[in-house]
């Protein structure tokens, strides 16, 4: 295993210059446009990945955003905040498609984007639709050791959540098709999940910059499948990004879709959660 050493972060220039495919590098002046707000530079933490790591994620078709979690007035920028801070419109259509079955949701009322820089899939990753939650998860873990870190070591606490789902793995399938909301808590558990999987409010807040930034709409036929569930136990996804609006829906971790996959997502902020 590689041990975790202090990484000399690539500047904002670099990562500007190598980004090139229209702007795939959304920084605090993108931000700033698009959530309306005037953050102070000296609040926002330096990019923590290295100049080969950026080189890396953009072979691999990825972009860099920085994300925040408070709104203009001050307030945690939760879906709710961004929805009704939007008046629910996106260019020419909606923000969200339908919000009544989740309008009470702690991931619609509550979760926040953790600050900080990410690294995330411009789509699903390849493989990973037509899984159930377990099969996208070997395919994370795919993706992680024959992409992302392919040729070296991977980091320790990267290598750590690997070992944990493959050892773990037949315990779930197990539990899967035995008691499939006590997989679904188990599963969302996974460090491999945690790490790697986003958040509902943070797949809304991408999807949003880059509509504004890139007038992209991505995952406009797919959805990914995050690291929450909802209040009856099932795990959210997100995706049908058009002008009808992004569809939030929920699903036990036995289904599988054509259309359901997952996007890579990773942060340092969240894998200070296990060092």
């Amino acid at each position: 295993m590689q041990t975790l050493t202090p990484v000399v972060g690539a500047s904002l220039g670099f990562a500007k210059t190598l980004f090139t495919r229209g702007t795939d590098c959304f920084g605090l002046s993108e931000v700033n446009q698009v959530f309306r707000i005037n953050l102070n530079p000296e609040s926002i933490p330096p990019i923590p990945f290295s100049e080969a790591e950026l080189k890396r994620a953009r072979e691999l078709g990825q972009y860099l955003i920085l994300q925040i979690n408070t709104a203009k007035d001050g307030e945690s920028l939760t879906m709710k905040k961004i929805h009704n801070q939007f008046d629910n419109k996106l260019g020419d259509g909606k923000l969200l498609y339908d919000t009544d079955w989740y309008a009470k949701e702690p991931f619609f009322t509550e979760d926040i984007p953790g600050l900080g820089w990410k690294l995330v899939s411009r789509e699903v990753i390849p493989g990973s639709m037509s899984k159930d939650y377990i099969g996208q998860t070997k395919s994370i873990s795919d993706y992680l050791v024959n992409e992302v870190y392919e040729g070296e070591e991977l980091p320790d606490v990267y290598q750590v959540a690997v070992d944990e789902f493959k050892n773990r793995k037949a315990e779930l399938e197990e539990l899967r098709d035995s008691d499939w909301k006590k997989c679904a808590e188990e599963l969302v558990g996974l460090r491999l999940n945690i790490l790697f999987r986003e958040k509902p409010v943070e797949v809304l807040y991408s999807l949003i910059v880059q509509h504004e930034i890139n007038h992209e709409r991505l995952l406009s036929n797919t959805y990914t499948w995050t690291s929450v569930r909802s209040s009856n136990g099932n795990l959210v996804n997100v995706g049908n990004c058009d002008s009808n609006g992004v569809n939030v829906d929920n699903n036990e971790p036995r289904n599988s879709n054509d259309n359901l996959g997952v996007r890579f997502s990773r942060s340092v902020y969240k894998r200070t959660l296990f060092m």
